[in-house]
């Protein structure tokens, strides 16, 4: 948790739980595959699966930080 705390950005300031990291140990069973869409809404929001190695499906959304006025990097919301 202090790993992600340290690289999140705090406007509004995350809050992470356990339940944020179910899938820590299927991330660690071998090599994971991603799969991004492009999402329908808008070119700066993108849609990722990731499949882990024993098989554990997330899906998740990306955002690129650059539509709210930020440097153009991609962000996951979490917490």
């Amino acid at each position: 948790m202090a790993g992600l705390y340290a690289v999140a950005d705090y406007d509004p300031r995350p809050h992470l739980t356990a339940a944020d990291l179910k899938y820590s140990t299927d991330a660690r069973a071998g090599v994971a595959t991603a799969v991004l869409l492009p999402g329908s809404i808008s070119v700066s929001i993108v849609n990722v699966t990731v499949t882990c190695a024993d098989g554990v499906r997330e899906t998740l959304v990306l955002n690129n930080m650059q539509d709210m006025g930020d440097a153009s990097t991609w962000r996951v919301d979490i917490g």
